[in-house]
């Protein structure tokens, strides 16, 4: 077996370090700067800072653990580290974010190793991992940092302990998988994710001299954006068996489709995706309408559903504001007032109750210009023409950064896009601070926070509940797609993406407006072909 190592002299200089420094108190690097620095030992360790009068009893408790711990075996503990190293690494690896944090389940790991805290804290002295350990959800989160990825190397492994290790590992993890597939088919059914299973097994690399082209041609900003292409690559090479990892609270389901670099896409055996512009501005025209129509069963527990009277309400609305808002500012054709009034003759004949033409009345002009921009897919569109200096790019992701994403419930007048989105849609500004504030209530009432960075976070946030909507449409979609005979496809978040061309991109657009419009929701799709 194959496996990610450092050099065989360091290994020996961690093991070393370990040995003292689990069986001698007075040990070096516990009369460090940073190992006196009581708050990082806290933090390291997952406890709060104690009180001063608490602080010599604790010390006294660790002597009495150093003490107690068996002297390790050399080669036994030389085993762990290995396998150790290679498991931190190969996780580093496989996660794609630009960020050089990566995080680990501690529980796991103490099941692994023993004293798995004490390897961390040598392996923080010693080697290239730094690490701090936080509470989420109910779980211990380890973070690490590598700082040196160009330190590990790939090298044959036969030792049995180091195998043993990693079969103990892969175990665990496939415990884990499993625990998680039932999570999701409970969320779900069965049917469903027994399915979407048999289409990501379906995926595959079909181009593999093209992919070796790339990575030998392509030039990478990062060692680790290298190695991730690479392990992506091998994943696909090797065509073990791929499911669904996992499904999030939102009902987004996480796969290898999930993981593909956009790069990769023409070497596989994807023909073509459909994706949904401005997607998360187009799914808060929902929670737009909501704050006008629904506004007193706006909740953080709310479950979207497809066929509500509401949704056919929406519908009336979005498809009147599609049609006819282009010409709102021609006065000659047609006043603010003039469209209100059309608005509330199209809900009239369509047998809507009056009690919602004064709801209709509330829509202020900004929000009727936001709500067709987002139809028309062209939010960004619009704002860039504004601002031309910045590129579209990176106008939509400030704007994700400071407006829909951001935690805080307030427009900071030094937030550049933020104020830039305020002076454009003040009505949609206000809706999305008064989401943030009832969904922030909400969950302290409710007990739904939990420590993150040493501070309380919501559980739910505004962008997750954008989620849980588009979640609920996509899940439809792909049920209805998947009836259709021969079609092979899966969603990547926003997205559909069909193998082998074995559906006409004509239909997938149909399936996927008709599911939009069954929400309320007109969308505006864009097509891309991979080969």
């Amino acid at each position: 077996m194959r496996i990610w190592t450092i050099n065989s002299k360091k290994i020996d200089e961690i093991v070393a370090t370990y040995i003292d420094y689990v069986t001698n108190p007075k040990n070096y690097y516990r009369q460090t700067s940073d190992w006196k620095n009581e708050e990082l030992d806290c933090r390291l360790r997952g406890k709060t800072l104690p009180e001063p009068e608490h602080r010599a009893l604790q010390y006294q408790e660790e002597a009495v653990v150093i003490e107690n711990l068996s002297r390790p075996r050399v080669d036994s503990i030389r085993s762990h580290f290995v396998s150790l190293l290679h498991m931190l690494f190969l996780r580093y690896v496989s996660t794609g974010d630009s960020n050089s944090d990566f995080s680990l389940s501690t529980s796991i790991m103490q099941d692994m190793y023993r004293h798995y805290n004490y390897m961390l804290h040598v392996l923080k002295f010693n080697c290239v991992i730094q690490g701090n350990s936080e509470s989420v959800g109910g779980f211990a989160i380890t973070k690490y940092m590598i700082t040196d990825p160009g330190m590990f190397h790939m090298t044959e492994c036969k030792h049995r302990v180091v195998l043993e290790d990693l079969d103990k590992l892969s175990k665990i993890f496939k415990g884990l998988h499993e625990r998680n597939i039932r999570v999701a088919k409970k969320k779900t059914s069965s049917k469903y994710i027994d399915t979407y299973n048999k289409m990501i097994k379906s995926f595959k690399l079909v181009d593999e001299e093209g992919a070796s082209s790339f990575m030998n041609e392509h030039k990478f900003d990062t060692i680790r954006s290298e190695l991730y292409y690479r392990h992506i690559i091998n994943r696909l090479e090797q065509r073990e068996i791929k499911e669904i990892e996992k499904m999030d609270d939102n009902g987004r389901c996480y796969h290898i489709g999930t993981q593909l670099p956009k790069h990769l896409k023409k070497f596989t055996n994807i023909t073509y995706s459909v994706d949904c512009k401005n997607s998360h501005p187009l799914l808060f025209s929902y929670l737009i309408l909501d704050y006008y129509y629904d506004i007193n069963n706006i909740t953080i527990n709310k479950q979207y559903e497809l066929n509500n009277e509401n949704n056919r309400i929406y519908r009336i609305i979005l498809q009147h504001i599609h049609d006819n808002y282009i010409n709102i500012h021609n006065k000659r054709e047609r006043t603010y007032h003039y469209f209100m009034q059309e608005l509330c003759n199209t809900l009239k004949n369509n047998h809507i109750a009056e009690g919602v033409f004064e709801c209709a009345r509330q829509i202020p002009c900004d929000v009727l210009g936001y709500l067709y921009n987002v139809s028309q897919g062209m939010l960004w569109d619009d704002i860039h023409q504004k601002n031309p200096i910045e590129s579209r790019d990176e106008i939509k992701k400030n704007m994700f950064q400071e407006v829909f994403y951001c935690y805080g419930t307030r427009f900071l007048a030094k937030r550049e896009y933020a104020t830039m989105f305020k002076n454009t849609f003040p009505g949609v500004a206000k809706i999305l601070r008064y989401y943030k504030r009832i969904y922030h209530q909400q969950c302290v009432e409710e007990g739904k926070q939990i420590k993150k960075g040493g501070r309380d976070k919501d559980f739910v946030l505004l962008p997750l509940k954008l989620m849980q909507l588009e979640s609920t449409i996509f899940r439809e979609i792909l049920i209805q797609l998947w009836k259709i005979k021969g079609c092979k496809c899966f969603a990547i978040h926003d997205a559909i993406v069909v193998l082998d061309d074995t559906i006409s991109s004509e239909k997938v657009n149909e399936v996927m407006k008709s599911v939009y419009w069954e929400m309320g929701l007109i969308p505006t799709l864009s097509l891309d072909f991979c080969h």
